[in-house]
């Protein structure tokens, strides 16, 4: 490690907090209780669907299935419009389709998500802006609060803009000099411009990528693009304390690079 490192950026999901559930699994639930709704209100008596049939909405209690039925269409999305849609549509946009595709993959029809879709999509795209979905990592505000005296600290990340909103949601934000989001410059990690841009917002130069550290818990996008971009780099890979099995590190990782708790970053700056 070089005797200063001025800037340590971090990876958002995944790093410094996760998801609390399948977004697959607050897609249904939410389907679940409009078409209950539909199906049995006073003021439609004839909903477009009429009333649900059991079977429907005891797939969309699946839990499982859901989860699935997410990850289906977030892939094929992912595939299809690269970087949350960018140059083709817009985040909301984009994915409005995941949640479409992934109520479908559900066991929902066209008619039944026709039938509820404007107000669910409403409800669940604002709700991922917002604290409620997501757990903080114990070792992420110690974290952040001791780096934040050393270097300037940013998040580099593959997503779209509300992950700015989340991160000050989750009282993160002020810690952080700036936030890089793939959807915003057009590139995804492991792209090597979307570090320079992170330098720049720093006031450094490209030149000056061997004065900067990434922590993220991605081979691909965090590790092998930080290094391919002449950054330090760190592979975090969570694990319980308890967990006396050795561990194992992936293929093209440093030994040497590898922490299960941000808390080992702190004596890297010291």
């Amino acid at each position: 490690m070089p005797p200063l490192i001025r800037l340590v950026a971090l990876d958002a999901y995944g790093t410094l907090f996760r998801v609390r559930q399948s977004p697959g699994i607050t897609y249904a639930a939410a389907a679940r209780e409009l078409l209950q709704r539909e199906g049995t209100s006073d003021a439609q008596p004839a909903s477009a669907t009429g009333r649900p049939q059991p079977e429907l909405l005891a797939a969309l209690a699946d839990r499982d299935r859901a989860s699935r039925a997410f990850a289906v269409a977030y892939r094929r999305q992912a595939a299809a419009h690269p970087n949350f849609g960018h140059g083709s549509m817009a985040p909301r946009e984009w994915w409005a389709e995941v949640v479409r595709a992934t109520l479908l993959q559900a066991g929902c029809s066209d008619r039944d998500v026709d039938a509820v879709f404007a107000p669910l999509f409403e409800s669940v795209y604002d709700r991922f802006a917002t604290a409620d979905m997501f757990d903080v990592y114990a070792d992420t505000r110690r974290t952040l609060d001791a780096l934040a005296r050393r270097a300037t600290l940013a998040v580099i990340t593959n997503s779209d803009a509300r992950t700015d909103a989340v991160l000050a949601a989750l009282d993160l934000r002020r810690h952080l000099h700036h936030v890089v989001c793939s959807n915003d410059i057009g590139v995804l990690k492991p792209h090597a411009a979307i570090f320079t841009d992170s330098l720049r917002r720093a006031g450094m130069h490209e030149s000056d990528a061997a004065q900067a550290l990434y922590v993220g818990d991605d081979v691909h996008n965090d590790y092998q693009g930080a290094i391919n971009a002449g950054w330090n780099a760190r592979l975090l890979i969570r694990r319980d304390p308890a967990d006396t099995a050795p561990l194992v590190v992936p293929d093209g990782v440093d030994p040497r690079h590898v922490i299960t708790s941000l808390d080992e970053l702190v004596p890297l700056l010291e």
